[in-house]
Formats: structure tokens, C-alpha cells, sequence
């Protein structure tokens, strides 16, 4: 449906291409460095700058190059992998990530991996209007 060509509200995106405004680093501050030392940072921000009121905007007019984890390594093993982990939940106990049902996210699509698989829905979601 052309979503790529056009500007979307996001619920996160990587800290490493985020531009952000002055007026919602001073209300929300700074990355959370304690809880969220290497991953998460990013995912942690947008969720309490949304929950501040503000927009997450992603856009099709930026073309940048991310290389995922390069400078600093992989997450996969050894002491990595135990930081990895108590920053994930770090961001569930902080954001109930657990149940979180990202309402940019196409409700066909699965949530249990970052590259989504069609799935037909036994029952549409209903969001609330809160």
C-alpha cells in the first residue's frame, strides 16, 4: 500500500538515525544509561516520549546506513548476552513491553520475530481509545 513512500507514525525507531526535538529532550531527557547501557536505549525513549505526547515520525526522505551492532559487537554470547537480557527486562518491567500491542504494526502480520509473517487473525483487535 505504498507505505514506504510516505511519512508514518512509528512507535520506535533506532536511536541511531533519531533526531530529536529540544522541546522533548527537556521534557523527557536524556537516554536512560542506567537501565539500558547498550540496547534498548532507542525502544526506551520512544516509548516515554509517546507516552509524553510526543509523535514518533519515520520518513522516506532520509537515506542512511545503518550497520546493525558493528562497532560494538554481537549480543550473542558471554557477558553480552547476560547485559542483552537484563536490558530486555529492564524494558518490560519499565514498559510492560510483554503484552504490547504496537498499533503501527499491521495486525496480520506475527509478533514473535522482527521479520513479520502474514498470520490470519482469528479475531480483529480492537484499540482503545485512551
Amino acid at each position: 500500500m505504498n507505505r514506504l513512500h510516505v511519512r508514518n507514525a512509528m512507535t520506535c525507531v533506532t536511536g541511531a538515525v533519531m533526531l530529536i526535538s529540544g522541546d522533548c529532550l527537556r521534557n523527557i531527557g536524556l537516554f536512560d544509561e542506567e537501565n539500558f547501557a547498550v540496547a534498548y536505549n532507542d525502544v526506551d525513549y520512544c516509548l516515554r516520549a509517546h507516552k509524553a505526547g510526543y509523535r514518533v515520525i519515520w520518513t522516506p526522505f532520509a537515506c542512511l546506513y545503518h550497520h546493525e551492532s558493528l562497532s560494538r559487537g554481537s549480543d550473542k554470547s558471554g557477558e553480552r548476552k547476560k547485559r542483552f537480557e537484563q536490558e530486555k527486562q529492564n524494558l518490560r518491567r519499565l514498559h510492560a513491553t510483554q503484552g504490547f500491542i504496537d498499533r503501527a504494526l499491521n495486525p496480520a502480520y506475527s509478533r514473535d520475530k522482527s521479520d513479520p509473517k502474514i498470520v490470519v487473525p482469528t479475531r480483529l483487535h480492537i484499540p482503545s481509545m485512551s
